[in-house]
């Protein structure tokens, strides 16, 4: 017996140490000490992608298998830029769907672990290790982990919809240089084992080489009573360099070219043909090809829904409802000529993994954004805060159906909009008791539990508020009077509760508070 609990202590001694190998960051050698291995690896400037936005769509396709041949420095600059890189006016690549850019990418390489820094266009160094064993198809020579990071946004599902639009790009730039990559989850706590920060978690890794087996396309789009897709003259890079947001449409109508393809771009199938898989692909990747979303449009003649396999609209109902779509949503877009609403089928959906169908949603909407600018029209990416409203509209089940967001498209509107304002409600200065103020004070005070408030306005175009306490994200809320309950604590400490207003022109506006609480 003795000696069975002296194995079992030895055992647990052996994962214990383990373990802390495994989590704990490389020691640190004298070659790491030197300041040249400290500096920044600067990234040449990444190559502009000629291919027409609408072929860089059509040829996007997920690659499994690699030859192992490395990529280039210009290459691997290509991808991060198009993935989640600065312009030269400031804005990143993708749209903010949470408006802070929760997300962290880091580099698996055989030269080891980096942390891509979009303000600097660089790689920090995080380990020297190499760890492309991580996930899968280990052929691929380099690999990107994208992480969400929960101390700047506590909203999952909108951090895994920003993921779906970086995750766009990542498959548009490696298809443009010849490419290949596939969206991947299998083994994807295993990024844990890079020793991330804890408040860091992982959601997907893309594997990136030279695909085994050479793209091979042909040439064949569905014939149907819609138009068929036509190139524009829009290149991938500038399409994403100069992507056209708005809050403001002109009441004039939009061609049914233009119509047709930013609905396409959405959902729609490929006017290629994969010869080597002797398929279509779609506009975007679904988590094991489910296509859960069903594409809506609205116009001043009616709500329709998109056939994707056939590329035809189908009526719902007749009549102008965009104000009623407006109504359900926001006011402001009552003037877009087209409404477009990804709506996820729930039908045995788990909860627990919505967040990837808000990738899926969001990849969408980011099409249609992409396809838009293009076409010499302007959208935006608006947040769902009413799905009994929508559904209503649509006349769908809101227990089936969950609309995901609302990308009105048109020509852009030039209007003077403000920031938002907010400000911190409560608490104020005082001794508040569970709950209660008590006394007027210099400072603040807390005692027991306590739910904070602020109030945000904007003249035309709210979005949302995030709550901080000292810088880390605790709260996210999209109504204008929005409360936090502070943490508990048992040792009096001064902290700082922040509020941050948006609106969806990206215009901020912030709030804050010092106060002391015990319990």
């Amino acid at each position: 017996m003795n000696k069975i609990i002296f194995r079992k202590h030895v055992t647990c001694i052996i994962a214990l140490t383990f373990l802390i190998l495994i989590f704990t960051p490389t020691s640190i050698s004298k070659e790491e000490t030197n300041p040249i291995f400290k500096k920044p690896l600067e990234l040449p400037d990444p190559i502009e992608l000629d291919i027409s936005l609408e072929e860089a769509i059509c040829r996007r396709m997920s690659v499994r298998e690699f030859t192992g041949e490395g990529i280039t420095d210009e290459e691997l600059s290509t991808i991060l830029w198009h993935a989640y890189g600065l312009t030269q006016e400031g804005t990143r690549s993708i749209p903010g769907i949470t408006d802070v850019y929760p997300i962290t990418i880091y580099v698996l390489a055989e030269y080891g672990v980096w942390r891509y820094n979009p303000e600097d266009h660089n790689l920090i160094r995080h380990r020297r290790l190499d760890m492309t064993w991580i996930g899968q198809y280990d052929t691929a020579t380099v690999k990107i982990a994208l992480v969400w990071d929960k101390s700047k946004c506590v909203n999952e599902n909108y951090a895994g919809a920003e993921i779906g639009e970086i995750c766009q790009n990542i498959y548009f730039s490696c298809n443009a240089l010849n490419l290949g990559t596939v969206t991947t989850a299998t083994g994807v706590n295993q990024i844990y084992f890079i020793g991330l920060p804890i408040n860091e978690k992982p959601r997907i890794i893309m594997p990136i080489g030279h695909p085994k087996t050479p793209y091979q396309f042909t040439y064949d789009p569905i014939i149907s009573d819609q138009p068929s897709i036509e190139n524009s003259t829009t290149t991938l890079t500038d399409a994403i360099l100069n992507r056209s947001e708005t809050i403001a449409w002109e009441e004039t109508n939009i061609t049914l070219q233009q119509q047709t393809q930013v609905i396409w771009s959405s959902y729609g199938y490929s006017y290629f043909i994969d010869e080597i898989n002797n398929k279509r692909h779609r506009t975007l990747p679904s988590s094991y090809g489910r296509y859960p979303l069903t594409i809506y449009s609205v116009n001043k003649t009616g709500i329709y829904r998109y056939q994707t396999e056939s590329h035809q609209l189908i009526e719902i109902k007749k009549g102008d409802y965009r104000e009623e779509i407006a109504n359900a949503s926001e006011g402001f877009i009552s003037s877009a000529p087209l409404i477009i609403i990804p709506v996820l089928n729930m039908t045995g959906q788990n909860e627990q993994y919505l967040w990837a169908w808000y990738y899926e949603a969001a990849a969408s909407a980011y099409n249609v954004l992409l396809e838009s600018t293009a076409w010499n029209l302007s959208s935006n990416i608006i947040l769902n805060t009413n799905t009994m409203g929508l559904t209503s509209v649509l006349e769908i089940n809101p227990e089936k159906w969950l609309p995901m967001f609302i990308v009105p498209v048109g020509k852009q509107k030039n209007i003077e909009n403000q920031p938002p304002n907010v400000i911190i409600n409560q608490p104020q200065k005082g001794l508040y008791i569970l709950g209660n103020k008590i006394a007027n004070l210099s400072r603040t005070w807390i005692i027991g539990q306590f739910q904070a408030e602020a109030v945000a306005d904007d003249d035309q175009c709210f979005k949302a508020v995030h709550f901080y306490i000292d810088g880390k994200a605790v709260e996210y809320s999209n109504n204008q009077t929005s409360n936090v309950r502070l943490p508990t604590q048992f040792l009096l400490r001064r902290k700082e509760l922040t509020a941050i207003a948006y609106d969806y022109e990206g215009k901020s506006a912030v709030a804050s508070i010092k106060y002391f609480k015990i319990i």
